[in-house]
C-alpha cells in the first residue's frame, strides 16, 4: 500500500483524507503530528515534542485536513503478529489517536474510524486492536470496537520494561470474524506498546 489520499465533504467543512506509510511522511507531516499530539496528550509532551509515535514507529498514518491544510486528527498503526493464549493473531495496533481540540464535536473522531475500518481491510490482518483511557471506551463501542476482558502483557515505553497491564481494550474485526477472537487468557504483544 502506499499514500492514499482524497477530498471529501464533511459535516464540517471540506476533509483531505491522506493513509501514508511511515515512510512517507514529510518532516512537516511530523512536526504537524507531534503538535496535534502534545495538544491531545498533555501528559506524554516531553515524549511527543520530540517524536510523533509511541512505541515501535508505526507503519502506517491515518490524517484528517480540513480545508486549509490544518491537521485536524490522527491515528497510527502498526502491523505485527501477537499472541493470545495458545493462538497467533495478526493485528493492527492502532495508537494516537487524537482530534484537534477546537475541532471536536464534529464528527471527526468518528470519520477517522470509518476511514480506519475502510484501510484495514486492505492490510493482512484479522484483527484491529487498541488500548484507551476509560473515560473515551464509549465512543469505541459506538463506533464498532468490541471490549475484551484480558489481561495484556507488553514493554513499557516509558520503562522499557515488561508489565501486566488491564487498560480498557478493543478488537475490531476485519479478515476474521468476531468469534475467531480467543476469548481466554492474556495478550502478548511481544514488545512494546504502541
Amino acid at each position: 500500500m502506499h499514500q492514499a489520499e482524497r477530498s471529501c465533504a464533511h459535516a464540517g467543512g471540506h476533509l483531505r483524507v491522506r493513509l501514508l506509510r511511515e515512510e512517507e511522511l514529510s518532516s512537516r507531516d511530523h512536526h504537524r503530528i507531534s503538535s496535534l499530539l502534545v495538544e491531545a496528550f498533555p501528559h506524554a509532551a516531553q515524549l511527543f515534542s520530540r517524536q510523533s509515535w509511541r512505541g515501535p514507529r508505526p507503519d502506517r498514518r491515518l490524517l484528517l485536513e480540513g480545508g486549509d491544510g490544518e491537521l485536524l486528527a490522527h491515528l497510527d498503526y502498526v502491523i505485527q503478529p501477537i499472541q493470545v493464549a495458545d493462538a497467533t493473531v495478526e493485528v493492527a495496533g492502532v495508537g494516537e489517536v487524537a482530534v484537534r481540540q477546537g475541532a471536536r464535536g464534529r464528527g471527526l473522531g468518528t470519520r477517522l474510524m470509518q476511514e480506519l475500518k475502510a484501510a484495514l481491510h486492505r492490510e493482512p490482518v484479522d484483527f484491529g486492536l487498541l488500548y484507551c483511557l476509560e473515560s473515551v471506551a464509549g465512543f469505541y463501542e459506538r463506533v464498532g470496537w468490541t471490549r475484551v476482558h484480558q489481561p495484556s502483557r507488553f514493554i513499557s515505553p516509558e520503562t522499557g520494561r515488561w508489565m501486566d497491564a488491564s487498560y480498557p481494550t478493543f478488537i475490531l474485526p476485519v479478515r476474521a470474524p468476531l468469534e475467531a477472537w480467543p476469548r481466554e487468557g492474556v495478550i502478548d504483544l511481544g514488545g512494546m506498546i504502541w
